[in-house]
């Protein structure tokens, strides 16, 4: 059990970069708790803002970046991201291969129906 939160699972984040938006991906054990997006791109500073102000920030145990948006950040980023997460009592650290399935089929969807492959035609009646 995680101290003070009651549940057995973790709640982790997992955070990419899909077509111009950050996606947040709220895993707890094996089940989707939340999905958060935002169209804002800068330093890692912005970042921890934007995460600050999730609804599961407090619970949240740690965070797993995904490869663009570790790549946006760069290695400088990424570790000041680190740092900050330390502070505030998070971990970066590896999501599971499942969740890790389920998120990139999420990250996926997000894409096509943003570039419009996801999006139905309308017929003429």
């Amino acid at each position: 059990m995680v101290p003070g939160r009651g549940k057995r699972e973790r709640r982790i984040a997992y955070l990419e970069s899909v077509a111009g938006y950050w996606v947040c991906i709220v895993f707890r054990g094996g089940w989707i708790d939340g999905i958060s997006m935002a169209r804002v791109k800068g330093a890692h500073e912005v970042l921890e803002g934007w995460l600050e102000g999730l609804k599961y920030f407090v619970e949240l145990a740690g965070v797993a970046l995904g490869a663009a948006v570790a790549g946006e950040l760069g290695p400088a980023g990424v570790e000041g991201l680190a740092r900050w997460l330390r502070a505030s009592g998070k971990a970066l650290q590896d999501l599971g291969a499942a969740n890790r399935r389920a998120a990139s089929a999420i990250t996926e969807g997000i894409r096509r129906y943003i570039d419009g492959e996801g999006r139905a035609e309308r017929r003429a009646p």
